[in-house]
């Protein structure tokens, strides 16, 4: 059923409003959290709001209009043992923007650990979403990624490190390519063996995409032509691999991940 326009505006806050996405285990409860209603802009638009998260050097802050994305997202320092800061939708003359700073972020709050702020995008493709860690004492943005499902932030004392499922466009492709790519593969990527089976995904796809040629004409042999002559994603294409990712200090100036990741699936471009 299509949703009328008026309604989309709620439907996006309603989803933004539902808590962490990816980061559903591991981060740190804050110490405190205020939420300011602010009055709708128009008269189909929903309220916004201004969400502040304090934690013990910092706070969070994120200023929601209904739209896609937040409209501001900022982390504002805090004195050792001062007050939080205020929890207003004006910007503060020390707040660190996320959103429109020099590495600008579109999306929402996830959460924090330690110095770590976490941040998921508004967008994202199917099954996966793109998330960034912040450094809150200068506000640099310290990582980006996509993660298929949850991603799961690991401590040990001081160091705090991620664990998730990452999803990347291989450098070649390995059922083209043999040996050779996949020992490409497994040099850029970090992965290990064995070689994932790309096969099978890619003649899936092929063959749904023959059938819809063949519509009209649904012999074996239309279907057999197609595969053979015309195939949809031809096995030069790279595929899209999903491997497990382990970034075990967030501290580092390159955080990398742990070496010999498990490759978890494979499968044509979107």
């Amino acid at each position: 059923m299509a949703v009328p326009d008026a309604m989309l505006p709620a439907l996006i806050a309603l989803a933004a409003a539902a808590g962490p996405l990816l980061f559903t285990s591991g981060t740190e409860a804050p110490l405190k959290t205020e939420q300011l209603a602010l009055p709708a802009r128009c008269s189909l638009c929903p309220p916004g709001k201004v969400s502040c998260s304090h934690y013990p050097s910092f706070t969070v802050k994120e200023v929601d209009l209904g739209d896609r994305g937040a409209e501001l997202l900022a982390i504002v320092p805090r004195r050792a043992k001062g007050p939080p800061p205020s929890c207003r939708a004006e910007r503060s003359p020390d707040e660190l923007s996320v959103s429109g700073g020099a590495e600008p972020w579109e999306g929402y709050f996830e959460g924090a650990r330690g110095r770590f702020v976490f941040f998921r995008s508004s967008d994202g493709s199917v099954g996966a979403h793109v998330f960034a860690v912040y450094d809150a004492t200068d506000g640099h943005r310290i990582l980006a990624a996509e993660s298929v499902g949850p991603v799961k932030v690991e401590a040990k004392g001081a160091r705090v490190g991620l664990a998730f499922v990452r999803r990347s466009l291989a450098p070649c492709s390995p059922l083209a390519g043999g040996e050779r790519c996949w020992s490409r593969i497994k040099a850029e990527l970090g992965v290990a063996d064995p070689a994932p089976d790309c096969a099978t995904a890619y003649r899936e796809a092929n063959e749904t995409a023959a059938k819809v040629a063949c519509e009209g004409d649904a012999s074996p042999r239309c279907i057999e032509q197609e595969l053979r002559l015309r195939p949809a994603l031809p096995s030069v294409v790279p595929p899209v691999l999903e491997y497990e990712v382990e970034l075990h200090d967030l501290s580092a100036a390159e955080p990398k991940a742990a070496p010999d990741a498990k490759v978890v699936a494979c499968r044509p471009p979107e």
